[in-house]
């Protein structure tokens, strides 16, 4: 009650200092929990972007080409620094300057004249790296995986448009001194994504380009040991201008070729902006249409042909085999050659025949 007796209150009547101080009291005390809401506010934001930092949203690009294929993929974010500022103390943020959930990608896509239809799913592991990698104190994994379906329309040749629906999921565990100095805090998020877009590319370029739209809803939990304390948070983005995410993409994913690659940019508005790059190599593809692989078997003709091994086979002492086996060589000769023939060479084995025949 320092404060509230410094205030000059003389010549008022008791009852109405009371009233005062009072009032005066309760001014102080709302200044105080403006203050404790804007910390916990803070602390709640700087949770929620470190989730979000986490998240491994997928890029959307059209069908590699007609058939099934196995792909190895990696969709890299290059992290913002966030502000770790929580009222007057600097929080650290378990957040290195890249990330990437290395994923393997199963497809398939089928063409119906000018419409396509196909789907893939994909999964994911990223273990705990050394410090020298992540340049983090604390141990970061994760695991990812989902799913899409994809439509396609030949517009006019070479355009086509493409689009999508799919989910993802992500659980993101950072184990280590983290606002902690000597304890191992935790950091677990839960994220679940729900994705639609759609785009156009240029068939025979394989260029292309695509815009996604995302609904993000998380559970984080950070503990922290020395304090004691368990913050729990559930995020869908409330905090946002707009309350989901958008990734507009360009990339080149060529027909012919295993590679492909992408630069994407997500962004939520009032939160988030990042740049990405998605590489991929499909160690495995096959027309499921027309049986043929990528792997494909040595071309006929390296096979022997039929006429060579007429030639190595014995004629076992008959004429006739001996015959038989000139006419198999004179088929496999080139139409032009055989018409070149003066026509009264054709009878000539047949002669030489009969000579053998009297001569018995």
């Amino acid at each position: 009650m320092g404060f509230l007796s410094s205030v000059g209150l003389n010549g008022l009547t008791s009852r109405t200092k009371k009233v005062v101080q009072l009032s005066l009291l309760a001014v102080a005390l709302q200044h105080v929990n403006a203050k404790a809401v804007l910390w916990e506010t803070q602390a709640d934001r700087l949770q929620m972007v470190s989730g979000a930092l986490l998240d491994g949203t997928p890029v959307l690009t059209p069908a590699h080409r007609a058939g099934f294929s196995l792909r190895i993929l990696a969709d890299i974010s290059f992290l913002p620094k966030p502000n770790p500022k929580v009222g007057a103390k600097s929080e650290k943020v378990p957040a290195s300057p890249v990330h990437a959930i290395p994923s393997l990608e199963a497809g398939a896509h089928f063409k119906f004249g000018h419409l396509g239809l196909g789907a893939k799913i994909y999964g994911g592991y990223l273990p705990a790296l050394p410090q020298a990698v992540t340049q983090l104190k604390a141990k970061v994994s994760q695991s990812a995986y989902g799913g899409f379906l994809q439509g396609s329309y030949l517009i006019a040749a070479p355009w086509e448009a493409f689009g999508a629906v799919g989910a993802h999921w992500t659980k993101a565990v950072a184990k280590g001194p983290i606002a902690s100095k000597d304890k191992d805090d935790v950091f677990d998020v839960k994220t679940q994504i729900s994705m639609i877009g759609g785009g156009v590319t240029h068939t025979s370029w394989g260029v292309y380009a695509s815009y996604m739209a995302a609904l993000r809803k998380s559970r984080s939990k950070f503990v922290i040991v020395e304090d004691n304390t368990d913050l729990t948070l559930d995020d869908n983005m409330s905090d946002a201008k707009i309350p989901f995410a958008s990734q507009v993409s360009v990339g080149w994913v060529p027909a012919h070729s295993p590679y492909s690659v992408s630069l994407s940019f997500l962004f939520v508005p009032s939160r988030l902006y990042m740049p990405r790059l998605s590489v991929s190599y499909a160690f495995i593809e096959a027309d499921l249409q027309t049986g043929e692989a990528s792997s494909a078997e040595s071309s006929p003709a390296t096979k022997p042909s039929a006429s060579k091994s007429a030639q190595t086979k014995p004629t076992s002492g008959n004429p006739n085999s001996a015959v038989a086996a000139e006419d198999e060589r004179s088929n496999d000769m080139p139409t032009a050659a055989k018409v070149s023939e003066p026509a009264d060479s054709a009878p000539t084995p047949t002669k030489i025949r009969t000579k053998k025949e009297k001569s018995k």
